[in-house]
């Protein structure tokens, strides 16, 4: 028989809640019950023994039988549902993803949308929907070779590696964990660099920052249980919402990105949000030269498609350069920006000076003059 669920993350803990405290009832009443009946048991201590010993050996072969039967359910998250039992916006979820190729599956009661999502599922996910909706271009330099996909099949290798050059997952990592199941605040993560960049990268705890930056676009709704696991129709549902999202803002014209901020290195040029911008040396104006690696390193400072960037205090001249990928990146004085990934903080200069990738860092003064002042503290 099928039924009706209205599930969703909070569902789901609640279900785990309530089945690790019925299985640990459970126990203590099978136990209680053993022990009870060899007390009473009249028969010489070795029979009492044996019958004691008994108890704990049935006990531990139906604890482990039960956990290997919640352990299959735990990692299949699965309760198919037939269309029509499915909410009418995840249905329309399943249809947005299939158009655009988040999932292959020809019918919702395939798409599994009420299990949890794998990372191997959500790398397949996001790259059809980075390069399909967003128009990214993965940098195919990148070696991105990890050490435990080997046993996936090749059409999921290659999803693996190609969320790892547009920049989205397995940065820094040789075992990529294709089976590990998603929280929230990996998915939200993720989502959150496709559509902003690395803007947010830099929160504490490391995610806090994107998954707050969609709630504020209306993507993610609920940010309070980010280690819960994630649910495959909610990631579609979240994939609509932000194709939704950039399309209501291309409509806007302009989009604030950058402010005025007073460092140990006098008044320069920050994102919003804090976190300290630099130009580098080996780029032209209207041209970044900060591919691959060296964009791992220093993420460039990204808009929106149509957006004018606009600032606070910035006499600077305001603009974008479009990227290999397609993406536009903000430029001051015609020079691309950059943030640094050694920068933690709000306020950090630990990039001032330091020569990579065969050019200098600088930060920018709110006129959009290089300052080559050397920091005094930091990296």
């Amino acid at each position: 028989m099928w039924y009706h669920y209205s599930l969703d993350i909070q569902f789901y803990s609640f279900l785990e809640t309530i089945h690790t405290y019925t299985l640990k009832k459970h126990w203590l009443i099978f136990l209680y019950s053993c022990t009870t009946i060899a007390m009473k048991n009249l028969l010489k201590k070795l029979f009492l023994s044996a019958g004691i010993l008994g108890c704990w050996f049935v006990l531990y072969h139906l604890e482990n039988s039960v956990k290997a039967e919640y352990t299959t359910l735990d990692v299949n998250a699965g309760i198919h549902l037939w269309a029509e039992n499915y909410s009418m916006e995840l249905q329309g979820a399943y249809q947005y993803a299939h158009t655009k190729n988040i999932t292959t599956q020809s019918s919702i009661e395939n798409a599994d949308m009420m299990w949890l999502l794998l990372r191997s599922a959500m790398a397949k996910m996001i790259v059809n929907y980075a390069t399909t909706v967003l128009g990214k271009t993965p940098d195919t330099t990148l070696s991105c070779n990890f050490m435990d996909i080997m046993n996936e099949t090749t059409d999921m290798q290659m999803y693996i590696k190609l969320a790892c050059q547009l920049g989205l997952m397995g940065q820094g990592i040789s075992s990529f964990n294709p089976n590990g199941k998603v929280t929230r605040a990996e998915f939200g993560t993720v989502l959150s660099r496709a559509l902003y960049g690395m803007a947010n990268n830099w929160g504490n705890p490391y995610y806090m920052k994107h998954l707050r930056a969609l709630k504020n676009d209306g993507i993610m709704k609920d940010i309070s249980m980010p280690n819960a696991h994630e649910i495959r129709g909610y990631v579609m549902l979240m994939m609509e919402r932000a194709d939704q999202w950039e399309t209501s803002t291309a409509t806007v014209s302009t989009q604030n990105v950058v402010q005025v901020s007073s460092t140990s290195l006098g008044k320069i040029i920050w994102a919003t949000g804090g976190m300290t911008l630099y130009v580098f040396g080996a780029d032209v104006a209207g041209t970044s030269n900060c591919y691959g690696q060296c964009a791992i390193n220093w993420p460039p400072l990204l808009v929106s498609n149509g957006m004018k960037p606009m600032g606070q205090g910035i006499t600077a001249a305001l603009s974008t350069t479009q990227r290999t990928d397609g993406s536009m990146q903000v430029t001051v004085n015609g020079m691309p920006v950059y943030f640094f990934m050694r920068d933690m903080a709000a306020g950090d200069v630990n990039g001032q000076g330091k020569f990579a990738f065969s050019g200098t860092w600088y930060v920018v003064s709110p006129a959009g003059q290089i300052i080559t002042t050397a920091q005094t503290t930091g990296y």
